[in-house]
């Protein structure tokens, strides 16, 4: 049946076609949703992973790394007392203002960290310096801001050197980072601790997030209580704020079913077409059928038909799909929208095809075991 199958996909080489594009597009279609919803997640919790720590401390209620507020003086010092802890690290993330040199007033994202160490469980952040190195950011009022946020803050090459006014005090760019940008597409500029506590205002030992790292994990539970006792507080694990934040910018926000909503539509696209296509081959064929049922072939060998060609179609479309759903990666390299594809993300494209393809065939399937050899031979 294969044969047969083969020779009738390449006689009807336009409906195929048809069939082909509508499994392709399907396929790509649900690789990419996937792909731009951990992408979206990743970007959400990157700041979080970036900094790292194993537990934070920050005002109670907050609800994502982005809803931060200064903590009062004295906030890490239970930490510092714990014999588990190892280190006590300063971080700011607050939103300032910031005015263009054409003089329009907008908000920024400043983060502010030690640029000073890093370590197994951190990283100097920002990183990805396209200009410049995190050492250059150590003096006072220096900031490093990415590529991507020049038309927003109004500054034009070279960029190093050039100033810009934050918090009504003027700062010098000493870094330009690539592919850094938050979840909003707000311009977000980094600095050190130092100068990140001048512009948000904060006191000298201020911070709006305490990073503690440990020295044994398993304390965690001892050195959050001792923090907790103060009610102005709250700690988490680095994973659990992490976790937090990419529940907050994907599900609250109603990006996670948008995207999901899309891929289905997709998909339920796909379908209908590989439906329509094959079922028109087999009507096509039915005498064709109705003669080897005649002459003696069982009707699962005529379902074998069927399978072949969603199978064939299955294959070849899929396949197309992955390779159209990684061309758009390639594309989009670099660029605000982040797609990561995973492992899953390619088995789930290729998962759906098969669905797809299955419901797809069983209309002709359907067709094919109901054939009356006697009618369609008159």
């Amino acid at each position: 049946m294969h044969r047969i199958a083969l020779q009738t996909l390449l006689f009807h080489r336009a409906k195929v076609a048809a069939a082909l594009a509508g499994v392709a597009f399907a396929t790509a279609l649900m690789i990419i949703q996937i792909g731009l919803y951990e992408g979206l997640r990743s970007r959400a919790s990157v700041l979080v992973n970036r900094l790292g720590g194993d537990l934070w401390i920050m005002a109670a209620g907050t609800s994502m790394v982005d809803d931060s507020e200064l903590l009062a003086t004295g906030a890490e010092l239970p930490a510092r007392a714990h014999p588990c802890v190892t280190s006590v690290r300063p971080a700011i993330v607050a939103w300032v203002p910031y005015r263009t040199p054409a003089g329009a007033r907008h908000t920024l994202q400043l983060v502010g960290s030690d640029l000073r160490t890093a370590g197994p469980t951190h990283a100097y952040v920002p990183w990805s310096f396209a200009e410049g190195l995190p050492q250059d950011l150590l003096a006072q009022d220096r900031v490093a801001i990415d590529d991507g946020d020049l038309s927003r803050l109004g500054l034009a090459p070279p960029l190093v050197g050039s100033t810009l006014e934050i918090a009504e005090r003027r700062v010098e760019v000493r870094g330009v980072t690539t592919g850094i940008r938050n979840v909003s597409l707000i311009p977000m500029v980094f600095a050190d601790v130092e100068t990140a506590r001048t512009l948000a205002g904060a006191a000298p030992d201020g911070a709006t997030y305490w990073l503690v790292d440990l020295a044994d994990g398993s304390c965690g539970p001892s050195v959050a209580r001792a923090i907790e006792r103060d009610p102005r507080l709250d700690v988490m694990t680095r994973e659990e704020l992490a976790s937090v934040t990419e529940e907050h910018v994907v599900t609250e926000s109603g990006a996670g079913a948008a995207l999901a909503f899309v891929a289905l539509l997709g998909l339920v696209v796909g379908t209908v077409i590989v439906g329509q296509t094959l079922l028109s081959l087999v009507r096509e064929h039915h005498k064709e059928l109705g003669m080897l049922r005649a002459v003696g072939a069982s009707r699962s060998e005529l379902a074998q038909f069927v399978a072949w060609l969603s199978a064939f179609v299955a294959a070849m479309g899929g396949a197309l799909g992955v390779i159209l759903a990684l061309l758009v990666q390639s594309g989009l390299g670099g660029r605000s929208v982040e797609l990561h594809y995973g492992p899953g993300a390619i088995l789930t494209g290729l998962a759906a095809v098969l669905v797809m393809c299955t419901v797809a065939g069983a209309a002709s399937l359907a067709s094919v075991l109901r054939l009356d050899v006697v009618k369609v031979l008159q």
